[in-house]
């Protein structure tokens, strides 16, 4: 089978070109403390298909405590999966883009009073699923290197516990919410293989 593929491939007439392939990581998600990477591939002369994920381990010192004498734990502990499809008006990785995306993500935050300050005395562990449209821009820095702005716009059902602050806090309240707005923005470095 192996050369029968082998040589239909070789008598064909159809040209074949290489797939571009990049690798990519957000500035912005990476000035959260998060590491981030993706590898987008081109699909056609003007379509690619992307795929992001991040992961946020840590936990940050405190000597804070609340009224039951437990300790918080600032943290903003979470990862993302984002695929996202781009349609390019010039060509594929050059100038401006419509993008779909869809994400998923997993999160348990406390203590973080620069967010919100609901999540400075409690904490919240749940999940987020959702997707929307997106637009961004692209330029070339070099023969491998390129730099891309976005914004993303959607829809996100999130489920989430709400908690105590604290390492023996109580569950509080189990709630789902509905959220369209903002969904991502992005300041990317890329470095593509030809």
């Amino acid at each position: 089978m192996f050369f029968l593929c082998l040589f239909l491939f070789m008598v064909s007439n159809h040209k074949i070109y290489g797939q571009k392939i990049g690798i990519e990581t957000n500035a912005l998600y990476m000035a959260t403390s998060t590491p981030n990477i993706g590898l987008t591939f081109r699909l056609s002369n003007h379509s690619s298909l992307s795929l992001l994920g991040g992961y946020n381990p840590w936990e940050f010192n405190s000597n804070r405590t609340n009224s039951l004498d437990n300790k918080i734990k600032p943290k903003i502990k979470h990862w993302l999966v984002k695929p996202e499809y781009k349609y390019w008006f010039c060509k594929t990785y050059e100038q401006f883009y419509l993008g779909i995306h869809a994400l998923y993500g997993d999160y348990d935050i406390e203590g973080i009073s620069l967010l919100s300050k609901n999540l400075k005395n409690a904490r919240y562990d749940g999940y987020t699923v959702g997707g929307g449209l997106s637009m961004g821009y692209q330029w070339a820095l070099g023969k491998h290197w390129g730099l891309e702005t976005s914004v993303g716009f959607g829809y996100l059902y999130l489920k989430f516990s709400k908690y105590e602050a604290g390492s023996l806090g109580k569950e509080l309240v189990e709630k789902v919410k509905n959220y369209v707005g903002p969904t991502g923005a992005a300041i990317s470095f890329i470095y593509y293989f030809n």
